[in-house]
């Protein structure tokens, strides 16, 4: 029966055929391609339509996600907001005098400072009037709220913190496969629009409309792909977030392509038309797109990042023209890809030519620096360069590359801080491998540093707020500090300044030797000068160097255990405060900061005050459970880093924020991870 009819077909698995009217017109041709490859003259088919419904699915997706993101972002604001009044409300008692029955003032103003003490005379405040979690938000035990949100975290811990093995290329999660899965039965559903399965040839119409479908993605794949795409400008989700959507639209489309070509096989094989143009063609465009996949394996892309890039410019070449030429009646899914690829292209360029434009910066030169064996600093100072904490560039230097096109991408360490004339210090962290970065070891003339030009593009992703957080975890391995550094420091900014809540500050750094501290030092010199009136510590794992080997053996303590440091007055700092942080016994602080001082560390003293050593892994489940129940709001833990690290962090997320602690009131964390630069 024909879709020109109004009936119904007799069998269908497109739920689309229950929606839609039947299209106009005879669609009982034989499919287009069995004897005389394609009739470019024969109107499109009906069930053409169908293949616009896979960017319905995806728009509703995107709008979903776009208002979580508002949501979350609204419900952060509220948070922090409460939770500023809440500190407010509880400064402004401790600093009124007690007054005695004569009218006397017992005791001075200010007696009790933030800090430990603030923090603690606090803690039955804040459980009053609902600090606990910003205005009740963040804790709720019981009831409805207790709940939702132990529904929320069972969902969560499932969904996100539920890995696969790291060699698998993907999906890496429980969402992703969900997200993959889904997209893949909307677009083989919608392949059957107006497809009789009863009719002759049913199998060869429902091959062309799964080609069809294929088509439909190309521009979803690169658009989603895309530095520069106009979904993130307008709901604020990154470009890497995104990325699950990018690699389910790529994923459906190289299933829809093969699909289509194994129907069409034998039909092919029988005519004798592998040797027409619209053949050669179609298998230039499929396998094309299937090298794309096989080269995004992430391991891949770790051992030959050079080689990943190369093969996807051409491999994405050779597929868009394969896909144009095999049957140009789809030009119109094809040529908005290339439009979109076009356009971020000139983004890009127009990005780089404002950051390193010649009235901007003579030669657009920068700093290396060899920090350790492998690790090179970079330092970056451009007029006019802005970015946010977490934030990443994409660096070229031309006297190294291989090619004019190649640029790689690295987090930056420090925050922007402009000096006098207007420009800002772009700080790298740059662990040598094969390739770009041993080139760009090479090309230094000196151990202590050198100048050579690097242009930088960017910023890239959008900032990943963690001010409205009571407590923050951040977790690095590696170079993978570059990420939460900035963090760090920014997070201290805004506590200095008052924006931000926080009142424990928790940085846990896996380092293969003791010395690997002097990739920082300088940022964590500047940022100990002034700190602000909270708990600030800095944990440093050192992984692989005997304990005899470390420049202070007698701070390197058991693995995971914390131990409180008593501050003397050498480790005052400047504002009168002192710190908080994780320590040793009065007695051997003296000693050890004499030790300390020693050019193997670059610590100041000051910084000396807030940092502690251990050997071997962190216990990141202890670690985070001690925070938790210090904690009087919701809780951030941040990580970047290698996958096992990743993996030890969702496991103690896992493991500290389950529902059964939900529901007895625990306080809401929130788990965040990031790969580049790490």
């Amino acid at each position: 029966m024909g879709p020109g009819n109004d009936a119904q077909l007799p069998l269908s698995l497109s739920l689309l055929d229950l929606f839609l009217p039947p299209p106009p017109g005879n669609d009982t041709h034989p499919p287009q391609n069995r004897t005389r490859g394609h009739n470019r003259n024969r109107p499109h088919p009906p069930s053409w339509v169908a293949s616009r419904f896979s960017w319905g699915f995806v728009g509703v997706v995107i709008l979903l996600a776009a208002i979580a993101h508002g949501v979350r972002s609204y419900r952060a604001r509220r948070i922090r907001i409460g939770a500023l009044r809440s500190q407010a409300m509880r400064g402004s008692e401790m600093s009124l005098p007690d007054v005695d029955g004569a009218g006397q003032v017992a005791s001075p103003p200010g007696a009790t400072r933030a800090g430990s003490s603030g923090k603690k005379a606090g803690a039955a405040v804040s459980a009053g009037e609902g600090g606990r979690g910003g205005e009740g938000e963040g804790a709720g035990g019981g009831g409805v709220g207790g709940r939702h949100r132990a529904i929320s975290i069972a969902w969560r811990n499932w969904a996100y913190l539920q890995s696969f093995p790291s060699w698998l290329y993907g999906p890496e999660n429980h969402a992703d496969v969900i997200c993959t899965g889904l997209y893949i039965v909307v677009m083989i559903g919608c392949s059957f629009y107006r497809i009789d399965l009863l009719a002759e040839n049913a199998y060869l119409r429902f091959a062309n409309q799964v080609g069809i479908m294929a088509f439909a993605q190309t521009p979803l794949v690169f658009l989603l792909a895309s530095k520069s795409n106009p979904i993130s400008s307008l709901t604020g989700i990154t470009y890497q977030k995104l990325n699950y959507l990018h690699r389910a639209s790529g994923r459906a489309c190289i299933f829809a392509s093969w699909i289509h070509a194994l129907l069409w096989t034998p039909e092919v094989w029988w005519a004798g038309h592998f040797k027409r143009w619209y053949i050669i063609w179609g298998l230039v465009a499929i396998f094309g797109f299937t090298g794309l996949w096989a080269t995004s394996f992430r391991w891949i892309r770790r051992a030959a990042f050079e080689f990943f890039l190369v093969a996807h410019i051409v491999l994405s070449v050779a597929f868009l023209i394969g896909a144009l030429l095999h049957w140009q009646r789809m030009a119109y899914w094809i040529w908005p890809a290339v439009a979109i690829w076009s356009f971020d292209r000139l983004l890009r360029g127009i990005k780089t030519l404002r950051i390193n434009f010649p009235w901007r910066r003579a030669d657009g030169r920068c700093t290396l620096e060899l920090v350790g064996s492998d690790v090179i600093r970079l330092t970056a100072r451009r007029r006019g360069l802005k970015w946010s904490a977490g934030q990443h560039f994409f660096l070229a230097a031309p006297a190294v590359a291989t090619s004019k096109h190649e640029t790689h991408p690295f987090s930056v360490a420090s925050i922007p801080v402009g000096d006098g004339d207007g420009e800002a210090e772009a700080v790298f962290l740059i662990r040598t491998h094969r390739g770009f970065t041993q080139r760009l070891r090479d090309a230094m003339t000196s151990d202590v540093d050198t100048s050579i030009p690097v242009f930088l593009e960017g910023p890239y992703g959008t900032a990943h707020s963690l001010e409205h957080f009571s407590t923050v975890l951040l977790v690095a391995g590696g170079t993978g500090v570059t990420f939460v550094l900035s963090h760090f420091l920014a997070l201290l900014q805004s506590a200095h300044s008052g924006r931000s809540p926080i009142r424990l500050l928790h940085l846990v750094w896996h380092v293969r030797h003791g010395s690997d501290v002097l990739w920082i030092a300088p940022l964590l010199n500047q940022a100990a000068k002034e700190l602000p009136e909270i708990d600030v510590r800095v944990e440093v794992f050192v992984t692989r160097t005997k304990v005899a080997d470390e420049p202070w053996p007698g701070e390197i303590r058991t693995p995971g255990v914390e131990t409180p440091r008593t501050i003397t007055s050498e480790g005052e700092h400047p504002s009168g405060r002192s710190s908080q942080s994780t320590l040793v016994d009065p007695a051997e602080s003296r000693p050890l900061l004499e030790t300390i001082s020693t050019p193997s560390t670059g610590l100041s003293r000051y910084a000396q005050a807030i940092v502690s050593f251990k050997a071997g892994r962190a216990d990141l489940c202890t670690i985070l459970r001690c925070d938790v129940e210090q904690s009087e709001g919701p809780v951030n833990v941040t990580v970047c880093g290698p996958e096992a690290l990743m993996s030890s962090a969702r496991i103690a997320v896992r493991e500290v924020n389950t529902p059964e602690a939900a529901r007895r009131g625990q306080v809401e964390v929130e788990f965040f991870e990031e790969t580049v630069g790490s």
